[in-house]
């Protein structure tokens, strides 16, 4: 983790104008604390070079319910989302294309959805599971108690929402994937804010 935030100090230093005049060996502590004013104040400052131009860039906006619409820039990085998709969050064909996004439905988590959901993950090469704490833990049981293979898996990080994750489910996501799920806070517009 401690490597992985100063590779992100490194970038920013590096290709943003906002950090551009700190040491790339400064520590998280040393740079300062910013918030959605600042962004919208000096958007173009925080933008890095490597990705301001990139033709798969998409452009996220807030509601812009509490004053000013604040945008994001993602790359597309494949997601799949695993949630209950009522009428009121569901996602267009666009939508899904445009943010790279897969709906999980886990409304229903028998048998043949979970299987289905295994082999969704396999053939489209997800790099990120999202999803609410509970139906991972589903997920996560069912992996193991059918003895899956998910090596041929792309996913690289899995991120758990909405519900705390219980330790048990905790500890059974590493042990199949290898590395620690996230127990995360976010919000639509910026995504995950902390882990």
């Amino acid at each position: 983790t401690e490597k992985r935030i100063q590779n992100l100090i490194v970038h920013a230093v590096k290709t943003t104008d906002f950090y551009k005049d700190y040491p790339e060996t400064c520590s998280l502590e040393d740079l300062p604390v910013v918030n959605k004013d600042t962004f919208r104040q000096q958007y173009d400052r925080f933008v890095s070079s490597t990705y301001k131009d990139a033709p798969d860039n998409r452009v996220m906006c807030t509601s812009g319910s509490t004053g000013t619409p604040l945008r994001m820039i993602q790359n597309r990085d494949k997601e799949a989302f695993i949630r209950v998709w009522v009428n009121n969050v569901r996602k267009s064909k666009f939508q899904l294309l445009q943010e790279n996004l897969i709906m999980m439905d886990s409304s229903r988590m028998d048998e043949k959805a979970l299987e289905e959901m295994f082999h969704v993950i396999e053939k489209k090469k997800v790099k990120c599971l999202v999803g609410y704490s509970s139906a991972l833990g589903e997920l996560s049981e069912y992996i193991r108690k059918t003895g899956r293979d998910i090596s041929r898996w792309s996913v690289e990080m899995v991120f758990s929402m909405g519900e705390a994750l219980p330790q048990e489910t905790y500890d059974l996501t590493k042990e199949l994937f290898g590395f620690s799920p996230v127990r995360s806070y976010g919000n639509n517009e910026n995504g995950f804010i902390a882990i």
